[in-house]
């Protein structure tokens, strides 16, 4: 009786949004109702007298042809059913022509048996009633599907995907601004592991739905000091969306409970200070402590926790470090401890040092900056194609680390349809570099026989101080010369980039090293050492 009555609710909420069947004749016009019971019919639904009613629009049924005798059989099963006469009930479902129904009168028929066979405990038959188009539904009607639906799942011991099920509420309430009626998808999104919410922001999805995502990632992740930095981030992309202003403003009343700042008291940096990469972390402290020293009396604590030794609990680390009371999290290098905190819950942001493998992880507080030299010479080959060069040359050193950063350049120029035509290689210990060029371009008295539109140079400060002169003698004076940033040492002097001028290379690297007191007192990584990352 009582899962009667529930559904007995639920069919009277159901019938205030879907009105009774109308009828129209093949002229377009209303059809003649006077020569049939609808009205008693009618007087008895409102009564609450279902079976009298019933047996009324059946009548009523009888009376006309298909399809408007379908419409009233879909009335009658819905009244059988509040009556508690399952028995006739299904017998009227059964009997129904449902190819004369269209998708919402074939809904309501369906939902009455699916509602029948709840009750018998029938929830493989729960679930094959259901098995319709719900394209254009009334949401009360969608709700009790995906609720039937759900349970009988469970029943079943189907195991639904709880991202499964929010999507079904992503596609009902995503695109509702008022925050009373898209709370059954809000309090389902903050119910998700954080994890889940991390993967599902990887995927491709639509701007309604990457937003709601993502807000709610950021509410159950972001820290009091970091939430309405985090929330003014996801405005600035989102300000057309459904969550806009309300649930965004709701999160800053209920959430915070400290003062946000964005001055930063404490900085973890997870680096290996022990091990074969000790002298890498070496160069990136030198940078971090160089800034501490010279920002002002209100610089950041800096505590150093070593990642040697901590291939597999980097999150472990990471957690350590604020409980410790970090505001931020700078590293790590290694690739493989990047992906596991990017699948982890980020109460703080992370600036890592590398890129993880996997490139479709999204995690909103985990911010990456690549230390590797194989991204400037991918940028190299882009801006070539950007500029429309079409034929292009390399000049790299016989090392590790030129073969690294010319397979990198030449894989990113196969991407952009640039031909490489040339390529020199040069040993590091050898100043004759006039006879490079020569053999790469084929040059005689008469120029240069191999012609391209740029040359891709890596190179070190003092290397690239030779090299731009000879291209120079050696009639390629007027093709441009694109590298990376370690052509520029970071320490301007006047009378040595001279010999440099007009070359173009990456400039992040120096632009954040060279905008305050600390410019130049840090030392970069050369080739010999970047061999390591």
């Amino acid at each position: 009786m009582r899962n009667l009555y529930f559904s007995f609710l639920c069919l009277v909420l159901f019938s205030g949004f879907v009105a009774t069947p109308s009828l129209l004749a093949a002229d377009g016009s209303k059809s003649s109702l006077k020569n049939t019971p609808v009205e008693q019919a009618r007087r008895y639904e409102a009564q609450k007298n279902y079976q009298q009613s019933a047996d009324m629009y059946l009548k009523t049924a009888q009376k006309l042809s298909p399809p408007d005798s379908e419409l009233w059989r879909v009335k009658a099963a819905e009244m059988t059913w509040l009556a508690g006469n399952l028995d006739q009930a299904l017998s009227i479902i059964q009997s129904t022509d449902q190819s004369q129904l269209g998708n919402i009168m074939r809904a309501r028929l369906n939902i009455v048996a699916a509602r029948i066979a709840r009750y018998r405990h029938d929830y493989a038959e729960v679930s094959q009633r259901l098995k319709f188009t719900q394209a254009g539904l009334p949401r009360s009607m969608q709700r009790e599907i995906l609720a039937l639906q759900k349970e009988a799942d469970s029943k079943n011991g189907v195991m639904t995907r709880p991202v499964d099920h929010v999507k079904q509420l992503m596609a009902q309430y995503g695109r509702e601004r008022d925050s009373n009626v898209n709370d059954p998808l809000w309090n389902q999104l903050m119910l998700l592991p954080t994890q889940a919410l991390s993967r599902w922001l990887g995927e491709e999805s639509s701007p309604i739905e990457h937003g709601w995502v993502e807000l709610a990632y950021i509410a159950k992740t972001a820290s009091a000091r970091g939430l309405n930095n985090a929330l003014l981030r996801w405005e600035q992309s989102y300000r057309n969306h459904p969550a806009y202003p309300d649930r965004v403003d709701s999160l800053r009343q209920e959430e915070r409970t400290a003062p946000v700042t964005s001055d930063l008291s404490r900085i973890a940096v997870l680096l290996p200070t022990s091990g074969p990469l000790a002298h890498l972390s070496e160069v990136v402290l030198d940078g971090v402590m160089a800034a501490k020293y010279h920002i002002s009396s209100h610089s950041p604590q800096v505590r150093i926790y070593d990642t040697a030794g901590h291939e597999h609990d980097i999150e472990q680390l990471y957690q350590q470090a604020v409980a410790d009371g970090a505001d931020m999290v700078l590293g790590p290098m290694d690739k493989k401890q990047v992906d596991q905190l990017g699948q982890a819950v980020l109460s703080v942001p992370l600036l890592s040092l590398n890129y993880g493998n996997q490139a479709d992880l999204y995690n909103p507080n985990l911010y990456e900056f690549a230390l590797l030299p194989e991204d400037e010479a991918r940028l190299a080959a882009r801006k070539m194609a950007a500029d429309g060069l079409t034929q292009v040359a390399t000049i790299t050193p016989n090392s590790r680390w030129g073969k690294r950063l010319r397979r990198a350049f030449v894989e990113e120029a196969r991407e952009q349809q640039l031909q490489v035509v040339a390529s020199a290689t040069f040993e590091s210990s050898n100043r004759h570099y006039s006879d490079v060029i020569k053999k790469a371009f084929k040059v005689s008295k008469k120029g240069a026989a191999v012609q391209v539109d740029g040359i891709f140079l890596a190179a070190t400060p003092k290397q690239a101080r030779l090299f731009k002169p000879l291209l120079r003698f050696h009639y390629l004076k007027s093709v441009p010369v694109y590298a990376t940033s370690h052509v520029f040492s970071g320490a301007p002097d006047t009378s040595q980039d001279r010999d440099v001028n007009g070359i173009l290379f990456t400039e992040i690297p120096w632009l954040l090293r060279g905008s305050g007191k600390t410019s130049g007192q840090s030392k970069q990584p050369f080739p010999d050492e970047l061999d390591a990352l």
